[in-house]
């Protein structure tokens, strides 16, 4: 079923607000649901994708999706040869076909929200205990 794609401002905003934690709370009306998890991870990647540019979305649940190097370095925002250098350090489940590399869809989401987490992490901990003062900047 065709749905218009949202503009890039509202995009942007969504990006904004399901990036910030480890949980979403959607309200419509009485009802609310929370969003964690891989649910969060996908809603992510496909605020991330509709703000590329147009595209259609295929949503498969019965099985876990198989991915390039290159489409596992494009979800990670990285190159492929690093892609293939976390799979040969042992970093990123993977399985060879021939000699390319192939990744799961959830294994490379698992990475991007470690990834994410130590990012956060990271930040945090340089940020001053009472936060920055507007003569920071």
């Amino acid at each position: 079923m065709p749905v218009a794609t949202p503009s890039h401002d509202q995009l942007r905003a969504v990006a904004l607000i399901i990036n910030r934690g480890t949980e979403v709370t959607i309200v419509h009306g009485k009802t609310s649901v929370k969003v964690t998890g891989p649910t969060l991870a996908a809603m992510r990647q496909i605020i991330a994708a509709l703000s590329a540019g147009p595209l259609s979305l295929l949503v498969d649940e019965t099985r876990d999706t198989e991915l390039t190097s290159q489409e596992a370095a494009d979800l990670l925002n990285v190159s492929r040869p690093y892609v293939v250098k976390l799979a040969r350090e042992g970093r990123l489940a993977h399985k060879l076909v021939g000699n390319r590399h192939r990744f799961l869809l959830s294994e490379v989401q698992a990475l991007a929200q470690a990834q994410y987490r130590e990012r956060e992490q990271l930040l945090a901990s340089i940020v001053p205990e009472g936060g920055y003062l507007d003569e920071d900047f």
